[in-house]
């Protein structure tokens, strides 16, 4: 037995070590142009051609997470790297799983891996349970964070899926010294709680949530704690009934607001969004941009009233809702006079009449009547 556990692991070396010549030949290391005595040097699994370590761990840094970790059986220089590799991409893919593996595999694979790490220099962190059946890391999820956020971490993810038992994000770990580094933020299928006792993430430029149990005002305390926020996405957040984006995140571009079924009121005060996107919120009531630099907008799926405030720099625009044609004949030409892609969704209207004074590069029509007499004039 332990022969045949020898031979095994020489044969995973022996795989290891070829992926890993055949890395550094596409990436045009040492190895390549030629080099046979390198490569044959990397084959005997004896020293690799002489450079600083800290090389090294860079060339081993730039490695995808499979690669990076074959390569770790090939000697002592890439096992200590491995340790503190900075980016831990987890998902079933990356650690080896097929189709129909199932989440104790995953959880288990996934826990062997943080076991060996030492938690210091991540810069990414994704845990995805994409496609695996069933899910049971909730009682290792806390210990893995504890690894993996602290000070340096630039990127969080955590997508996880619907179970009986909802995994409270510890919010915590948002306040333990990563407030300045921690740049983008996606959380699926869990429960976010953030308190005013939350520090300021000053370095937080995208934040996405999805399936998340937050409320709005919840919500806004996380908000207002992230002044450098550029991208904004919330969707199937059913316990947000109120969003107001506060005047202070004056970096804010981009906000997506999908499927939030509770959603009624909806506000925007960041004096420098320039895309607004609406989807599926069909109880939303009152839809209000404050700020004058929106140039696209889209809402579909949305009853509300709509107040968009200054509309002059408005580029494109996008309506899915019932008498929409006959809301963008009669309204747009005068408060949108620089409108130049239009995309309008719409119910039966019987009769359209679009003026040829409507100046706009792009129109598509997608009306959803039996009959409809279109008419140009």
């Amino acid at each position: 037995m332990p022969a045949k556990r020898n031979q095994k692991r020489r044969r995973r070396q022996i795989r290891a070590q070829n992926e890993l010549i055949r890395w550094c030949k596409r990436k045009g290391s040492p190895c390549q142009h030629g080099d046979s005595r390198a490569v044959k040097t990397m084959r005997r699994s004896t020293p690799y051609p002489c450079l600083p370590e800290d090389i090294w761990h860079h060339i081993h840094s730039l490695m995808p997470m499979r690669d990076a970790a074959r390569a770790a059986c090939l000697s002592r220089t890439f096992l200590q790297s491995w340790r503190s590799h900075p980016n831990l991409i987890l998902n079933k893919d990356t650690i080896g799983l097929n189709a129909s593996a199932c989440g104790g595999n995953f959880s288990r694979k996934v826990d062997h891996i943080m076991r060996n790490h030492s938690g210091i220099g991540v810069k990414i962190f994704r845990l995805e349970y994409l496609g695996v059946v069933g899910f049971d890391a909730s009682r290792y999820l806390d210990s893995w964070l504890q690894v993996v956020v602290k000070p340096g971490i630039e990127e969080l993810t955590l997508v996880l899926c619907k179970t009986k038992r909802e995994y409270n994000f510890p919010c915590s770990l948002l306040s333990d010294g990563i407030q300045n580094s921690i740049r983008y933020l996606r959380l699926d299928w869990c429960a976010l709680r953030p308190t005013a006792e939350l520090g300021p993430l000053q370095s937080l430029t995208s934040l996405r949530l999805r399936s998340v149990s937050i409320r709005g005002e919840e919500l806004q305390c996380l908000l207002s704690n992230s002044p450098a926020l550029e991208q904004l996405r919330i969707s199937s957040c059913t316990e947000i009934v109120c969003l107001k984006i506060p005047c202070s995140l004056q970096k804010l571009s981009n906000l997506t607001v999908i499927g939030c079924d509770s959603l009624k009121v909806l506000e925007n005060k960041a004096p420098n969004l320039s895309s607004f996107f609406v989807s599926g919120c069909s109880n939303l009531r009152i839809l209000e941009n404050k700020t004058p630099n929106l140039s696209s907008f889209f809402c579909r799926g949305v009853g509300a009233k709509l107040s968009l405030g200054e509309t002059l720099k408005m580029k494109k625009l996008g309506m899915g809702r019932a008498n929409a044609v006959h809301y963008a004949r009669a309204e747009l030409p005068s408060i949108m006079p620089n409108l130049e892609t239009l995309n309008i969704r719409s119910g039966p209207e019987v009769c359209i009449y679009i003026s040829r004074s409507f100046r706009c590069y792009r129109l598509v029509l997608h009306i959803y009547a039996y009959y409809i007499s279109h008419t140009c004039v």
